[in-house]
């Protein structure tokens, strides 16, 4: 008999092994958010639970990290939940995973902890022995990632098509709609017919319901720009067939993360004694316990030497604050007339290579190209498969033409 219900929970971007601002506490945090989180989808005890990218912060994580991941996840297995992962871009390294056969998520998926990955394929959940649930994951291709899914549902459009069970999207992408540049077009998931689509990337909880999109967030703040949204939290995905659809009640779970505080404070005073003690009383007065603090200090100043010169001996005041962060924003009023030249990308790099490095020019070309590919590399604007041709070609020609310096110059 098929099922009526299926239920399953959505979580996302979980980065352990982030050790920001260089402490251990944080370090933790990560996997304690994450932990949290594993923990609150058994106490719900779903189906399975599928999360979309970046588990870890770095694609070659260190062994305290792989350890974390280990003991967390595993708790799924032992509590008889299956998890299914798909790709972020901090979880994989391209060229790595091409040269030496997988990466790190296949290494876990190994394991045998419970972890079934998915890679630019579809695959089945069964449940009460039958094909039930049916999953498309795309792997991380940045603005890529489009083209690659209209690929993928085109390649399966007959199995996408003739499966009337609950069907489920993974990305790890921009969705159009979302803060920021797009990677994947509405118009593109549309052609799936899917019933509910799973995404990461984005750090903040974006939902677009007429489309049954859901972006559930990271389980920690990455950044200062994500305390805009301070929760922190994972999905609850409930699913019912009515006559020959799925609808599915999504309930937002919220996580306990560490204390973010942020306070600006604009100086009334104008000397510069003045102005530090009255950012000491202000850092005092704000100090809280355990949390991390951010002052953003505001007001005219008209001073040769900057008010704030030593920020370390500030930034150690309050004693409460796990870390503070102290951001000046003063107007020199005397240099606001000055204007200056914009300078181009290509023109920069110039600038760059030839104070620093003292090249001589017929060879900063060569440079400047090897800088704009790596960047679009980076970006994931360069085919996978030209990569390492694209680097190794560059690279090639630097050894040529340092073999000719120095000759000339012997």
């Amino acid at each position: 008999m098929k099922r009526k219900s299926i239920h399953f929970c959505h979580l996302t971007d979980s980065h352990l092994g982030n050790r920001q601002y260089g402490l251990l506490e944080r370090f933790d945090d990560f996997a304690r958010a994450l932990s949290y989180s594993i923990n609150s989808c058994i106490n719900l005890r779903p189906d399975f639970v599928i999360m979309t990218g970046d588990l870890f912060e770095n694609a070659k994580p260190q062994a305290p990290e792989l350890r974390q991941a280990v003991k967390i996840l595993g708790k799924l297995q032992e509590a008889e939940i299956p998890l299914i992962i798909s790709q972020g871009n901090h979880d994989v390294s391209y060229s790595r995973a091409r040269r030496y056969g997988g990466d790190i998520l296949e290494f876990l998926a190994d394991l045998d902890i419970g972890i079934q990955y998915i890679q630019d394929e579809i695959a089945y959940i069964e449940l009460d022995d039958e094909k039930t649930v049916q999953i498309l994951a795309v792997n991380y291709y940045g603005k890529r990632t489009d083209k690659i899914l209209q690929q993928l549902i085109r390649q399966n459009s007959s199995e996408l098509e003739a499966f009337k069970g609950l069907k489920l999207l993974m990305i790890h992408a921009f969705v159009e709609g979302m803060p920021g540049a797009t990677d994947v077009k509405l118009r593109t998931i549309k052609r799936g017919n899917f019933d509910y689509i799973a995404v990461g990337h984005l750090h903040e909880r974006w939902e677009n319901k007429t489309h049954h999109i859901y972006c559930p967030g990271s389980t920690e703040h990455t950044s200062v720009s994500e305390w805009k949204q301070p929760e922190r939290g994972l999905y609850d995905v409930r699913n019912v067939r009515i006559d020959d659809h799925w609808v599915s009640e999504v309930e937002y779970v919220p996580i306990s993360t560490r204390e973010k505080i942020e306070y600006t404070h604009k100086f009334r005073s104008t000397s510069v004694t003045e102005i530090r003690e009255e950012a000491e009383a202000i850092l005092l007065k704000n100090d809280k316990t355990d949390a991390i603090v951010r002052f953003v200090f505001q007001g005219d100043y008209k001073g040769k030497e900057h008010p704030f010169i030593n920020l370390e001996y500030f930034k150690h005041i309050p004693k409460k604050a796990l870390h503070t962060i102290i951001v000046p924003k003063f107007l020199e009023v005397e240099k606001k007339g000055i204007a200056k030249k914009i300078l181009t990308k290509r023109e920069a790099y110039e600038g760059l290579i030839t104070r620093n490095y003292e090249l001589p020019s017929k060879l900063t070309d060569d440079y400047i190209s090897l800088i704009e590919d790596s960047i679009r590399i980076i970006e994931g604007n360069a085919k996978i498969s030209h990569q390492e041709t694209l680097l190794d070609k560059r690279y090639s020609q630097f050894a040529k033409n340092l073999i000719v310096k120095s000759s000339e110059e012997g």
